[in-house]
């Protein structure tokens, strides 16, 4: 799906990259109301983005993070490394310090939960005036990441971003099954990511792991 417009306007490429079909098509509609828009695009998954012969001439890329194959993080390094200059805007549900951390340092303008996809607009506008936008409680959250990392153990930030994606899932309560459905990862490379996150926060069973993760901020 896309859409095109014509006139003397300075208008706007922008692509969006996601797995969700239904998210896909309500930012799309949110974008489309935008009047410098000139022409939109979809994409299921970063691979596909990435085999497209017009990533490179995308003005913003709207890019999810967690995404079976590659991850919307993967996606923006390699964007990086290829000097690929669309500004991206996260849209996501993930909210891990790393994870947000490894956004920006690869050239993200932008991180903004899913749930505020109706303000989508704002942050266009702001990103062309130069600036860049992410939610207040993102913005809190790494302001609280930086007044605890004196107490943070260097054990506990050596987490991966796929290993920090499962303790976050795990700690909605939920077993490796779920989390395996949710990342579209197989059960044994679950078990295989909890039993790293159990050595890096030396806790030997779900209760200790939940302290030490919220002791040292990770959820």
């Amino acid at each position: 799906m896309n859409i095109m417009k014509t006139g003397n306007v300075n208008f706007i490429r922008a692509a969006i990259v996601d797995d969700d079909e239904n998210f896909r098509r309500l930012t799309f509609q949110e974008l489309e109301k935008h009047p410098q828009i000139e022409y939109l695009a979809e994409f299921s998954s970063c691979e596909k983005f990435w085999r497209s012969d017009e990533k490179d001439n995308f003005d913003f890329v709207f890019l999810d993070i967690s995404m079976p194959g590659l991850t919307g993080i993967e996606l923006i390094e390699m964007m990086q490394i290829k000097n690929i200059k669309g500004k991206i805007i996260m849209l996501t549900n993930l909210d891990s310090e790393d994870t947000i951390f490894k956004a920006i340092k690869h050239g993200a303008v932008g991180y903004l939960w899913k749930s505020e996809i109706y303000s989508i607009k704002d942050t266009i506008d702001v990103v062309l005036n130069g600036g860049a936008m992410i939610s207040p409680t993102i913005a809190l959250k790494i302001l609280n990441s930086y007044r605890a990392e004196e107490n943070t153990e260097p054990s506990e930030t050596k987490l991966t971003v796929r290993e920090r994606q499962v303790l976050e899932i795990l700690a909605k309560g939920l077993k490796s099954e779920n989390v395996s459905k949710e990342m579209h990862i197989s059960v044994n490379t679950v078990k295989k990511h909890i039993r790293n996150i159990y050595e890096k926060l030396q806790v030997k069973n779900r209760v200790e792991l939940m302290s030490a993760a919220k002791k040292s901020g990770i959820i």
